[in-house]
């Protein structure tokens, strides 16, 4: 499983999909999203955080996309 971190800047979403469509296209992946909840805080550090480290442990890897 794929998963894509998505900050919220205006073109990460734009840039995630299209990778994950690119890796669907070429590979047997299944993908997987989280959107980061509060601007530059890490969501580590975030109130969100046991929900971010439940994410990471159910996916293989992590594509991060900035997007400014």
């Amino acid at each position: 499983k794929i998963a894509h971190f998505c900050n919220s800047k205006r073109a990460a979403r734009l840039m995630l999909t299209s990778i994950g469509n690119r890796l669907k296209e070429k590979f047997s992946v299944s993908t997987d999203w989280y959107d980061a909840t509060i601007p530059n805080i890490p969501e580590i550090e975030s109130v969100n955080k046991e929900k971010f480290m439940d994410w990471v442990k159910g996916v293989d890897a992590v594509i991060l996309a900035v997007g400014d």
